[in-house]
């Protein structure tokens, strides 16, 4: 008895090791949705002609594609680190102050760092969640408001959380996600008595990546 209890112990104790998921550097693309918020504050003239006063807010979306390119290490069976760069390309659709939309292309470049954590492992295929940090470089096009001379720097940067979930069968992985910055306001235009600005509130993204194992 005592020697099947030793044996089935040996048994287990290798599993985790065979199933376990492999580090690898990775590939991918991903599809981004997100929610954008425009504001405008202050007076506003043109030409000397009162054209708005006070404070308002309008919501937006915004849609995009990106790539990524990273490196994940799994210190146990269950548990490791990934870093990674992304590039995104998007359009945002605000109403500005007017009732009129505007259509903006903007960029999106970001560092990330997550903790991986599986909770379903069997031996060709895994799922899990992923929390954690990046920093996003926003950078706008002169095409967001015509207010302003197009010289105006509309691009700044912020830290932001990600959370997700993800599934790997073989060398193929899908993720589902959200990206969410603590404060990303971007000054789209100012003078001495209005402010124009736009910040991206949230995005949700769809993943497909590809490990190359070691």
């Amino acid at each position: 008895m005592k020697k099947i209890l030793v044996a089935i112990f040996a048994v287990l104790s290798l599993c985790p090791f065979v199933h376990a998921e492999k580090s690898a550097i990775f590939v991918g693309g991903q599809v981004n949705i997100g929610m954008v918020t425009r504001e405008a504050e202050g007076e506003y003239t043109n030409g000397g002609i009162f054209v708005y006063k006070g404070t308002g807010s309008s919501m937006g979306s915004s849609v995009g594609l990106g790539v990524l390119l990273g490196y994940k290490h799994f210190f146990t069976d269950t548990l490791g680190l990934r870093a990674y760069a992304e590039a995104n390309g998007n359009t945002s659709v605000v109403e500005n102050g007017w009732g009129d939309r505007e259509y903006a292309p903007y960029t999106k470049f970001g560092a990330n760092i997550d903790v991986l954590w599986n909770y379903k492992d069997k031996s060709k295929s895994s799922q899990g969640i992923f929390a954690g940090l990046n920093y996003t470089n926003y950078s706008y096009s002169d095409t967001f408001t015509d207010v302003f001379p197009a010289n105006k720097d509309k691009s700044g940067g912020s830290m932001g959380l990600n959370l997700g979930w993800r599934m790997k069968e073989q060398n193929s992985n899908l993720e589902v996600g959200a990206k969410i910055p603590f404060s990303n306001e971007i000054v789209m235009g100012e003078t001495n008595t209005y402010k124009v600005s736009v910040k991206e509130n949230f995005s949700i993204l769809v993943r497909y990546i590809y490990d190359f194992e070691f």
